[in-house]
């Protein structure tokens, strides 16, 4: 007897919308962007399955413009979120070989070039 559970189907036009429409309660954003947030949470349940990852990098010149608001969102809908505001390699590395999946979503980490140059002794 198998322990798995059945694979669900489910309509990806109608799982983005639903993203798109709970994004849109909270956020002021245009509907590409808000397009572009749901595939990206879509992506990460599964990315194991891409050749390759994008990175999303929420910016504004303004302060206060919800930000910080995006990804505490984003965190509630992505595939193994690690919400945080920085780390050290050593925590990252510790994080990634502790979780089988993990969506790292940085919080006024500067700019991601910067965080990436950090990290490259791993």
């Amino acid at each position: 007897m198998s322990t798995e559970t059945p694979v669900q189907l489910v309509d990806g036009q109608q799982m983005l919308s639903l993203v798109s429409a709970f994004l849109r309660q909270y956020l002021v954003c245009t509907e590409d962007q808000l397009a572009i947030l749901a595939l990206w949470v879509l992506h990460t349940h599964c990315f194991l399955n891409a050749a390759v990852t994008p990175y999303l990098h929420i910016s504004s010149r303004e302060r206060e413009s919800g930000k910080t608001l995006c990804i505490e969102l984003l965190s509630l809908l992505c595939m193994g979120p690690w919400l945080t505001s920085g780390f050290t390699p050593a925590i990252l590395l510790r994080k990634l070989q502790d979780e089988q999946y993990c969506t790292i979503l940085l919080d006024d980490c500067g700019r991601p070039e910067q965080f990436v140059a950090g990290c490259s002794g791993l």
